[in-house]
Formats: structure tokens, C-alpha cells, sequence
């Protein structure tokens, strides 16, 4: 394997890293505030037992653009049980993306932006993803030099 390849594949493997962290502290702040003596009783019926998280890693160059999703992750936690599970969908999976006929689930990101790609999950895996969070190759490096600079 080539030097270039490696370096690549280890960057995809430190976002995939990141992504799984920052979706793992989102998850848990969230429950740990739902918590807090402050906040009012709801109802059972309102409070989604599942909650799902789209994890989007884009190939985007600059912030016009959404770029292609070249990696696509669900992270769900389930209320009930307190257990998280995380699901990587292959970018190459063929899939049918409303309004664009079937392509690569990783067009959808480019075609519409979050909305569709949301429509594109619910309606080839019944995910319902009412949270993501989406990071670009800039992001990334803005990201490992603020861990440089703090370490």
C-alpha cells in the first residue's frame, strides 16, 4: 500500500473517530440534561423512546456546496434500554432518491442537502433522522490543528 493511501485511510478512520466521539457526547449531554431538577415533566407519549442521529462526513471544498456524503453513519441511542448502537451505510449502496431515480446513497447529500438525504433514509431504511451533524475535509483539519494547539 502506498504512502498516499495510507495517510488516507488513516484520515477516514480519524473521522469516522470524531464523528462517533462528537455523536457520543451529544447523545449523552442530552440525556444527562434531561435530567436536571429544572426541567418540567412530559408526558411518556412525547418523549421519542429512539433517537437517531445522521453522521455525515462530505467531500465538500467550500461551505456553497454539500459535496458527497463519503461517509454516512446513524447513531441511535435508545431511551428505553440507555444503549447507543452505531450503523455505517456504504456510500456505493444503490438506493432510490426521490425526484433522482436510483444512484449511490451518497448523491443524495449533493442533490438536495440534508432534506433529502433525510427523505432517502426514511424511505429506503425507516430511519427517521431528526438530528445530524455533517462535517467537510476543512472542518477536519481546522479540528486535528485545535488538537494540536491544545495538546
Amino acid at each position: 500500500m502506498k504512502t498516499f493511501q495510507k495517510v488516507i485511510l488513516g484520515l477516514l478512520t480519524a473521522v469516522v473517530i470524531v464523528i462517533g466521539y462528537f455523536s457520543f457526547e451529544f447523545v449523552h449531554g442530552y440525556s444527562s440534561t434531561s435530567r436536571a431538577d429544572d426541567v418540567p415533566k412530559v408526558e411518556a407519549k412525547s418523549v421519542p423512546k429512539i433517537i437517531n442521529v445522521a453522521l455525515i462526513g462530505s467531500d465538500a471544498r467550500s461551505k456553497e456546496e454539500n459535496g458527497r456524503s463519503d461517509s454516512l453513519m446513524i447513531a441511535q441511542y435508545n431511551q428505553k434500554t440507555k444503549k447507543a448502537k452505531l450503523v455505517s451505510i456504504m456510500r456505493d449502496s444503490y438506493v432510490d432518491i426521490p425526484g433522482h431515480g436510483q444512484d449511490k446513497i451518497n448523491a443524495a447529500y449533493s442533490y438536495g442537502g440534508i432534506d433529502l438525504l433525510n427523505q432517502t433514509l426514511k424511505e429506503n431504511f425507516k430511519f427517521e433522522t431528526p438530528y445530524y451533524a455533517s462535517i467537510t475535509f476543512q472542518d477536519f483539519i481546522d479540528c486535528v490543528n485545535e488538537l494540536f494547539l491544545t495538546v
